[in-house]
């Protein structure tokens, strides 16, 4: 049994199972559910974007999972798409002693809304995006493991974060509202830059290891863990970097502009933004990611060949 709130071309779920916690958590379960409405009802009066999607639902549900909302690709469409938002996480994350921060709380929800609209956004009216992406979904498992049968599954997992990098900057950056600051962008930089070299330590130590492996056994694949990328938000954080970056440098591009570009063009776009940004703010900064260039910390093509180093190595042993 679900309860209803309806308004516009959206809809907000209550599951029912809610009760206990409703019990147990009488206050914090009624501001939460007023600070949701409000600013959900903000955010729809804000975007006119959303008013193109014939229908929206948002499923509240009470979960123990590490996330405060998301959208299901299998469920986005310009008729209808599902966002899911989990109380559990967002009232903890924005209580004191078990005291709820309304404001914090308000504005936090504005942020995950905006992310997840931005990743709306982008599939519904972008349909180059939409296409590459589910292509990799489809072949690749979004796990915080998984065993590695091939290089292919390797490949899949690069072309995955290559993704994430675009994707999930973009709707970072876009959280909230900011006047381009170099001050801003530096401070950042120098906040996030280990991450970048966390990345390729990573998958360094995947590649090297699976290389080893090979050359015992050519049919042994081993186990790679990626819950680093994953818990150190490192997509999220360098793909911001770089979306800022090129609007740094570039300060006409529209946030349509970004959604539009392919995935090369926006290797290439961030790479010309360092260039432009150290001769224009007397800079050092250096390039975080490049696709095969070899100029960046951390280089697609790198890995591709380290792939392929392993490939060779697997079929000599193999006799090949």
């Amino acid at each position: 049994m679900l309860g209803f709130f309806k308004r516009k071309n959206y809809q907000i779920m209550y599951e029912s199972h809610w009760n206990s916690f409703k019990i147990s958590n009488v206050e914090n379960y009624t501001n939460f559910k007023d600070i949701l409405e409000k600013q959900i009802n903000l955010f729809w009066r804000n975007n006119v974007f959303i008013h193109k999607i014939n229908h929206i639902e948002f499923a509240i549900l009470s979960s123990h999972e590490d996330f405060k909302m998301f959208v299901n690709t299998n469920n986005i469409s310009n008729e209808k798409c599902l966002v899911t938002i989990n109380v559990n996480k967002l009232i903890s994350d924005n209580s004191k002693d078990e005291i709820l921060d309304k404001e914090k709380l308000e504005k936090n929800l504005f942020e995950c809304l905006t992310h997840e609209f931005v990743h709306i956004r982008h599939w519904i009216f972008h349909q180059g995006f939409k296409k590459s992406y589910n292509l990799l979904i489809t072949r690749a498992a979004r796990r915080n493991s998984y065993f590695l049968k091939s290089n292919r599954g390797i490949k899949e997992l690069l072309a995955l974060i290559q993704n994430d990098l675009l994707v999930e900057g973009l709707a970072t950056f876009y959280e909230k509202e900011r006047e381009y600051s170099i001050c801003e962008f530096e401070r950042d930089y120098e906040s996030y830059l280990h991450k970048i070299f966390s990345l390729n330590k990573i998958l360094t130590d995947i590649l090297n290891t699976q290389i080893k492996a090979f050359k015992k056994n050519p049919d042994l694949f081993i186990k790679c863990s990626i819950d680093e990328i994953g818990s150190q938000r490192i997509c999220y954080d360098i793909g911001y970097l770089m979306i800022y970056s090129i609007l740094l440098a570039f300060d006409k591009l529209s946030i349509e502009d970004l959604l539009d570009l392919s995935e090369i063009k926006f290797y290439k776009l961030y790479e010309e933004s360092v260039s432009i940004i150290n001769k224009n703010y007397h800079k050092e900064f250096k390039i975080l990611v490049s696709y095969n260039s070899k100029k960046g910390i951390y280089d697609y093509s790198k890995y591709l060949n380290l792939i392929y180093k392993s490939e060779q190595i697997k079929n000599k042993n193999i006799g090949y």
